[in-house]
């Protein structure tokens, strides 16, 4: 076992090709994270919307644009594409938000309960984000995993 990817590296050179650079499968591995554990299932991704001012919403275009899998090259969905009005007005929705909702009056202590009841729940779900994730940026499945595990 290695105590760094500097180590890691020094230990393989002379014996590195493309073929075993530092890659996924060995960053996971140093990390101690299951390269090959079961495989969870791809799931269906709906097509995404805009959320602004709390709603879900088409982009003021009516542009879409296709998610690819970079591994499989099939499409995963369709999301809105965005343009500066629907950005500006993401913006102006925000803003209003927060002066005029409940947020902007609420103590740090209320917000952080908030905050914290919201990564909980993003814990709870992040095998989904790990497989979305790996699905759309063609990447070993242990890769967001660690990422996630180093995070925490």
């Amino acid at each position: 076992m290695y105590n760094s990817i500097k180590e890691m590296r020094i230990s393989q050179r002379g014996k590195m090709t493309p073929d075993t650079a530092v890659t996924g499968e060995n960053l996971c591995e140093f990390h101690g994270i299951d390269v090959h554990p079961s495989r969870p299932q791809r799931k269906a991704i709906p097509a995404g919307q805009l959320l602004i001012g709390g709603k879900w919403v088409d982009g003021s275009s009516g542009e879409t644009m296709d998610v690819t899998d970079p591994t499989t090259e099939a499409s995963i969905t369709r999301v809105q594409k965005a343009n500066a009005s629907d950005a500006q007005a993401a913006i102006e929705a925000a803003y209003t938000a927060f002066e005029d909702g409940p947020w902007g009056r609420m103590g740090h202590e209320d917000r952080a309960k908030i905050l914290f009841r919201m990564a909980d729940l993003m814990d709870e779900r992040s095998d989904d984000f790990a497989v979305r994730e790996a699905m759309d940026m063609g990447i070993p499945l242990c890769i967001p995993k660690t990422l996630s595990v180093l995070m925490t």
